[in-house]
């Protein structure tokens, strides 16, 4: 075995050699047809087809708890932003998590920074008057560029 890969703490050897004993057969009943009408079947944690009776809310329940990593209750959201060459080298020198540490310094300087939303929609509403007025200033002028 590779050095690079752990043992798993089993003897598999000794495994694939033991012969199954009809006593053995007790602790594992046979599967009826009558057991897999009533069965739910699922691809990882989606539903494929319920059993007769309809799902069993608890073994969708238990297949949604451990189906991958658990959910977060304010997932992060994977966005592109554009960011100084010095920032990033200064972050990521800094070796792995450089990511989490930029969302840790931009936290900081939210709860350090009181917002206003006032002042962003003045700006807003300024721009669109700016754009409005441009907008009508080319109107009025083309017009009189082609009588000319």
């Amino acid at each position: 075995m590779p050095k690079s890969k752990p043992a798993i703490g089993s003897d598999l050897k000794r495994v694939d050699a033991h012969a199954i004993q009809p006593e053995e057969y007790d602790d594992a009943p046979e599967i009826t047809d009558e057991m897999l009408e009533r069965a739910d079947l699922y691809d990882g944690d989606k539903l494929i087809k319920a059993g007769k009776g309809g799902p069993n809310p608890r073994v969708a329940q238990a297949i949604r708890r451990t189906a991958g990593r658990p959910r977060l209750e304010n997932p992060k959201r994977a966005i592109k932003l554009r960011l100084d060459a010095e920032v990033v080298e200064h972050f990521r020198k800094a070796g792995p998590g450089w990511q989490t540490r930029i969302n840790e310094a931009l936290r900081r300087a939210l709860q350090s920074t009181p917002a206003k939303p006032a002042a962003t929609a003045k700006k807003v509403a300024a721009a669109k008057k700016r754009a409005a007025k441009k907008a009508a200033a080319a109107k009025s002028a083309s017009p009189a560029k082609k009588r000319a």
